[in-house]
């Protein structure tokens, strides 16, 4: 598998085309269709990514042992192309990939994952909380309290986010929208010169 994986060719079967690998090929194509991370006794209904949960909870422990976070962390989405059927599969006209799953990441300034969590449906968001606010306690609960800046777009910003995070020693960087709750109005008409800052 590793080697296939810094080989370039277009589809898998291209791998073995001469005749003395014919058994080979036929028996890692089936191998490749079988793919299987989870035991099918312990469906958890209210979990569609049960059948994956396995691999992404792995996946997670690999990102966290290769590196240490600094300061300053991202909250943002990425879609991971997909045109098959699939319950949560997202359309979104304005990515590159318009068709897929869509995930959300905490990163590194340079770009390293940190951690992920794959949108699976309205179901995600937590009783009381904006599914914005939801998704972002998720993801950025085990780095309260260490000094943190989360940079964010203005999906995530909000006044009652900005509130909520200083409580945990977590400050917040990000544009926020003109018609954003508890904003002070003077503020949102103020027009400011570059490095200008203002507040109340």
């Amino acid at each position: 598998m590793r080697e296939l994986s810094n080989a370039s060719l277009p589809i898998v079967t291209k791998f073995c085309h001469s005749s003395i690998f014919i058994g080979q090929k036929i028996h890692y194509i089936k191998i490749n269709l079988c793919w299987h991370f989870a035991d099918n006794s312990l469906d958890v209904n209210s979990n569609r990514l049960y059948k994956l949960q396995p691999l992404i909870d792995q996946l997670l422990l690999n990102f966290k042992e290769h590196t240490i976070p600094g300061e300053s962390l991202v909250i943002d989405e990425s879609m991971v192309p997909w045109r098959d059927r699939l319950k949560f599969r997202q359309y979104i006209k304005n990515k590159s990939s318009r068709y897929g799953i869509k995930l959300y990441l905490i990163c590194r300034t340079s770009g390293y994952t940190l951690s992920l969590k794959v949108y699976s449906g309205k179901g995600d968001a937590t009783l009381g909380k904006s599914h914005a606010d939801s998704i972002v306690d998720h993801l950025l609960s085990e780095y309260y309290e260490k000094s943190h800046t989360l940079y964010c777009d203005n999906y995530y910003t909000s006044f009652k986010l900005a509130e909520k995070l200083l409580t945990v020693n977590t400050r917040l960087c990000g544009t926020v929208r003109k018609n954003s709750k508890y904003l002070c109005s003077e503020v949102m008409k103020r027009r400011l010169r570059r490095d200008e800052i203002i507040g109340e």
